[in-house]
């Protein structure tokens, strides 16, 4: 045998786990490496040696571990063929046997692992789609209430007014009409119409509409029962009187009309007792 140098001598590509090319026990330049040197080696290399190192690693223990599998296999193979021979029948082939095992593992792990990813895919699509639907419904509702901001950031202010346009149409109703006519009084009353109907023309050009309901069937949505009037003329149940009018803004009710709705007038109790009146006791009128 050689004479043993320094590990400073040696090739620094050769250590466990490489492939480096080295000479042989015997061979010119061979040189002992011990358990020490090669670790010491390693841990004093560039990344990439070192990485190349673990994968001959595990290269090697993949090989170990397939070769641990193959043992396993020929041990079985050759239980099998023992009890074969034992039950008189032929035994099976033993590397056919193997390839068929190596083949079932491969497809089984195959098999899972495509039927794993496929359910990942679809957990992912479903996730996805949901989450799409979620930001769609977000951005209606939004743009929904940005409209809605928009169409009826009024109607606070809006049914304020509301009292105003009531008490002026309330002065033209109570002005009696001989008093229309009088110059004195006449300019006072045309001012005050004009100004309810300038106050109505504003008020519609913001969306913002009157609806007088008298004749029509009592709605508890748009109508405010305020009393009953006993009518033979409307159907029970149909608006006799509106007091005040309703008014809507866009498609919103904005303030419910207040009327007064038709019921069925009662019988006279004179007019059933007949024209003679309420018959006495003790009184025969056929006498």
């Amino acid at each position: 045998m050689s004479d043993q140098r320094g590990h400073s001598g040696k090739d620094p590509k050769t250590g466990p786990g490489t492939q480096a090319e080295t000479p042989g026990e015997g061979q010119p330049g061979w040189e002992p490496v011990t358990p020490g040197d090669a670790t010491n080696e390693a841990a004093g290399r560039p990344d990439g040696d070192a990485a190349k190192t673990r994968l001959d690693d595990v290269i090697q223990e993949a090989a170990r571990a397939g070769a641990a599998k193959a043992g396993e296999s020929a041990a079985k193979a050759e239980e099998s063929a023992a009890k074969a021979a034992a039950s008189g029948q032929p035994a099976p082939d033993d590397a056919d046997e193997a390839d068929g095992a190596r083949d079932g593992e491969t497809d089984a792990h195959a098999g899972d692992s495509s039927a794993a990813l496929a359910a990942e895919v679809e957990a992912l699509k479903d996730q996805l789609a949901r989450t799409e639907a979620d930001r769609r419904n977000e951005r209606r509702r939004l743009e929904k209430e940005k409209q809605d901001a928009s169409a009826y950031a009024i109607t606070s202010f809006s049914r304020d007014l509301l009292s105003v346009a009531d008490f002026l149409r309330m002065a033209l109703d109570s002005m009696p009409d001989d008093l229309k006519s009088d110059p004195k009084v006449s300019t006072f009353y045309q001012g005050v119409e004009m100004t309810e109907k300038e106050l109505q023309a504003v008020l519609q050009r913001q969306g913002i509409k009157q609806f007088r309901p008298e004749g029509e069937a009592f709605d508890p949505n748009r109508h405010q029962a305020m009393g009953e009037v006993a009518s033979d003329t409307v159907e029970p149940g149909t608006v006799a009187q509106v007091l005040k009018p309703g008014y809507v803004i866009k498609d919103r009710l904005l303030r419910a009309a207040m009327v007064n709705v038709a019921k069925a007038p009662q019988p006279d109790p004179g007019a059933e007792a007949g024209e003679d009146g309420p018959a006495q006791p003790g009184v025969d009128r056929e006498a």
